[in-house]
């Protein structure tokens, strides 16, 4: 049978699995989410399945297209939180009894715990994103200082219109975008390290759980002052290896706090404002650049170790690749010599 297909298909370059076969299928489902049941959907059109993703150190995203609506789900209860992106199509879930749906308007998020089963309607397609739990609660050990975590629970339907999905979901995307661009991405941990910390920080910031007021109250709030000390710190030190970790060491505050400081007083993240650091300082060494320079040597020398998101980024802030910056530069500095040759 010719393949299928779905709109909006991303991770092309991971390819995991892709046929008719159910118990293919289901062990290509048992990689990502533990072991899994899988059923043809009864009386529907004929069965067939694609997943391709990508597994992180602390999480998986994955790309999933259904037809012949099956049914499936985890065999136990998960140890993990799965958000459910619908990009085309619906799905029905049945969340420990619960009747929720997802489709382009609104996605889901499953916490540790809770049984699942769901069911796809024909030709459709979710980005998923699974993040054990116990990874989660230890980036939280991390921000309040002990291990004595309550069970995380997260708001199960997220609204797209809502903000801090939006803002969320667009740093999910950004990571997916990434990927899609260079699988030489994945070659390098310390850049794979700073995403998934980023994107774990954002889970817990901007989507709504039982353990907001918990985090809230783990360390004093940062106000005004401390967010000009943590950009001055951000400033002389640009171009080191920069984690929230690192952040609520220097600075004893907790790494939610000093996120809704951030947002509250600049309306922009740290690692936003370190990005425009990096990026002003990476024009400026490209302008006063001498000739045999490179903008790979430049771009490591700021912080960017992802050398096309770097460059895609640059042309955005300034209208052109940091290429032609430099080749303008280079150029510039040369007809200044001859002319000063020339008399």
């Amino acid at each position: 049978m010719k393949q299928q297909e779905a709109q909006n298909i991303s991770l092309s370059d991971y390819p995991i699995f892709s046929g008719t076969d159910v118990e293919l299928s289901r062990r290509a489902l048992s990689r990502i989410f533990n072991p899994v049941f899988l059923e043809p959907g009864k009386g529907a059109g004929s069965f067939q399945f694609s997943v391709r993703g990508v597994q992180l150190p602390h999480l998986w995203i994955s790309s999933l297209s259904y037809w012949g609506n099956p049914v499936l789900g985890p065999v136990d209860p998960s140890d993990y939180h799965t958000l459910q992106v619908v990009p085309s199509g619906s799905f029905q879930f049945d969340i420990d009894g619960q009747k929720m749906s997802a489709n382009a308007a609104q996605a889901l998020m499953i916490s540790n715990g809770q049984r699942v089963r769901l069911q796809p309607a024909d030709n459709s397609q979710c980005l998923s994103l699974v993040v054990k739990d116990k990874d989660l609660r230890d980036v939280i050990s991390t921000w309040v200082g002990h291990t004595k975590i309550p069970p995380i629970e997260f708001r199960k339907q997220l609204t797209m219109t809502n903000s801090g999905v939006i803002s969320f979901l667009s740093y999910l995307h950004t990571i997916v975008d990434d990927l899609d661009r260079s699988s030489n991405l994945l070659q390098m941990p310390a850049a794979v390290a700073s995403l998934e910390n980023m994107l774990l920080t954002y889970m817990l910031c901007e989507l709504e759980h039982n353990l907001v007021d918990f985090l809230n109250k783990t360390s004093a709030e940062a106000g005004s002052n401390q967010v000009r000390e943590i950009e001055e710190y951000l400033e002389a030190n640009s171009s080191k290896a920069i984690s929230m970790k690192l952040l609520t060491q220097v600075t004893g505050h907790s790494t939610r706090s000093i996120y809704r400081a951030f947002k509250r007083y600049r309306d922009y993240t740290p690692m936003e404002f370190l990005r425009n650091v990096r990026m002003r300082l990476a024009r400026k060494k490209l302008l006063h650049a001498i000739p045999g320079s490179m903008v790979t040597t430049i771009a490591y020398e700021c912080g960017f170790t992802h050398l096309g998101r770097f460059s895609n980024e640059y042309k955005r802030c300034f209208g052109e690749r940091p290429s032609e910056t430099l080749q303008r530069s280079i150029r510039e500095k040369k007809v200044y010599v001859s002319g000063e040759e020339c008399g």
